[in-house]
């Protein structure tokens, strides 16, 4: 029991202040609705493509395999656009039911 607490002591012993702990709970809160949005749409294999290629990403840049990280951070530039785009109907959908009285 007594390593136990000193886990617990070390991981308060991390935080510096009460901004921690908002940090982690709007990190929390905003993952939360991501996953949700994926998981209400169609999009969950695309969703796992795109874990998928940032998982690659991170092993190259880990790896220091150079060609291909230039080419993953590329991809992940003009992905973020084209997710955007891809997914504008349900966002605009969603942004309508989040702002009902900003419908024209």
């Amino acid at each position: 029991m007594n390593s136990f607490a000193d886990v617990m002591r070390y991981i308060f012993s991390q935080f510096r202040g009460i901004t921690d702990i908002i940090d982690i709970i709007l990190v929390a809160l905003l993952l939360f609705y991501v996953i949700n949005f994926i998981r209400s749409r169609r999009a969950s294999k695309l969703a796992m493509g795109v874990i998928l290629l940032l998982i690659l990403f991170a092993i190259s840049a880990l790896v220091d395999l150079r060609a291909i990280n230039f080419l993953f951070s590329n991809i992940v530039q003009v992905g973020l656009i084209a997710l955007i785009i891809l997914f504008q109907p349900e966002l605009r959908s969603d942004m309508a039911k989040s702002f009902p009285e900003s419908r024209g």
